[in-house]
């Protein structure tokens, strides 16, 4: 596989690479790197409390490995691309050191009404019979310093944290084979715990919520088994479900999901879902039937908030990803216009559409590089779209390959 090669890395401390180019819906690009000798991976971002930028976490690690242990950074981003970093530290000087897994798979971030930031991820990975152990960390003067752990959980995964009313946040993942719904305050101090069971293996993997007209809290997911036939992996169902401010399931649906895809690819495959302006809601999952199909097909389907089915229609069908490849997309509201979706392509681009509130394509933009098949966040800021991904330049081996994150703005 050819790797496109960005040329050299300057020789600094701090780099921050931007250019303004015009063209193609693009308004800014950044790279993201605390030092010219290490590589860097985004672990999660959010929203500031502004609306005007976005804050990310990042792993760094020496260059010549893969960002999958190292230390824990965190940056702000205003919305004309200016960039500040900081390196959180224990309470007692040291810097983080952390075991946290890429975008979608154990990190989250959010942001209180002061502009506080908490920050959820994995920082002494350990397995055991119950999964991963993952500690809720709370910073509270942005963004110097870590605070003890408030509370832990055993979890394999957080997918999703979102902000509530009243300084309260949203979690969603699994524990041991159920699908995780938390409620904690800006400490990290876990208030409510819901756990969906089943006869299956379930998991939670997104959230939304809207503040202005008090609508239920809406969390997607799938619920899968194995397959009965030999060798031919897992086939599941992709679920919806909406909670009452008592967290009581008061509706819910199950549709079509994957068929026979294998293990390494369902993080990948976990469907997305954001409220729209008018109060629907949409959700993007994948309905490929089989690893050995031609097409990879993504798919949105659009819901009341009774869970009436207003359309459902096919939004991408693209070759099929290299057996156990991840494919990833991801879904966010896009204000009056309607609904963004973004996909990345096997070739490693990243693709932008942009739909209607009633599903009408209306526009699209491709980012063309070499993303990595890790997940990424896309955000909506006042006027900006953001996304944030990892990708590869230069050539060789892993020891000669720069790995950095990399943040771009978009036209909304």
């Amino acid at each position: 596989m050819k790797i496109f090669n960005f040329g050299k890395i300057l020789t600094i401390l701090f780099c921050l690479f931007a250019s303004n180019i015009a063209e193609a819906g693009i308004l800014w690009e950044k790279e993201l790197i605390a030092d010219a000798n290490t590589n860097s991976g985004p672990l999660a971002s959010c929203l500031n409390k502004e609306g005007n930028g976005i804050i990310i976490t990042t792993i760094e690690c020496p260059k010549g490995s893969f960002p999958r242990k190292g230390d824990a950074i965190l940056w702000e981003i205003s919305d004309d691309g200016n960039a500040v970093r900081n390196s959180p530290k224990n309470n007692d000087g040291t810097k983080i050191l952390t075991n946290a897994i890429p975008i979608g798979l154990g990190c989250a971030i959010a942001t209180d009404t002061s502009g506080n930031i908490l920050t959820i991820g994995i920082l002494n990975k350990q397995k055991d019979e119950k999964g991963l152990k993952i500690g809720l960390i709370s910073k509270t003067d942005k963004p110097d310093k870590f605070m003890s752990p408030a509370g832990s959980i055993e979890s394999h995964s957080i997918r999703k944290m979102i902000s509530l009313q009243d300084d309260k946040f949203a979690l969603v993942g699994d524990q041991n084979g159920d699908g995780l719904l938390l409620l904690i305050d800006k400490k990290g101090k876990i208030s409510r715990e819901e756990k969906f069971k089943s006869d299956r293996y379930s998991i939670f993997s997104d959230c939304d919520w809207i503040k202005t007209n008090n609508s239920p809290l809406v969390t997607v997911g799938y619920s899968n088994k194995q397959s009965s036939e030999p060798n031919t992996g897992l086939y599941g169902d992709n679920l919806i479900l909406l909670y009452d401010p008592n967290l009581k399931i008061i509706h819910q649906d199950f549709f079509e999901g994957w068929k026979s895809i294998s293990n390494v690819a369902l993080a990948a495959l976990s469907p997305k879902v954001c409220y729209l302006e008018n109060g629907n809601i949409v959700v993007l999952y994948n309905k490929q039937k089989d690893e050995s199909e031609p097409k990879t097909k993504v798919w949105a389907r659009c819901y009341t908030q009774e869970l009436k089915l207003l359309w459902d229609m096919e939004i991408y069908a693209g070759e099929s990803f290299p057996k156990k490849m991840p494919f990833y997309f991801y879904l966010i509201n896009n204000g009056s216009k309607g609904f963004v979706s973004a996909i990345k392509k096997p070739e490693g681009n990243l693709e932008f559409c942009y739909f209607s509130e009633s599903g009408s394509k209306i526009g699209n933009y491709e980012y063309k590089g070499l993303i990595s098949s890790s997940g990424f966040d896309v955000i909506r800021t006042k006027d900006k779209i953001i996304a944030v991904f990892q990708e590869f330049s230069g050539e060789g081996s892993i020891k000669d390959i720069t790995i950095k994150t990399k943040v771009i703005a978009l036209e909304i």
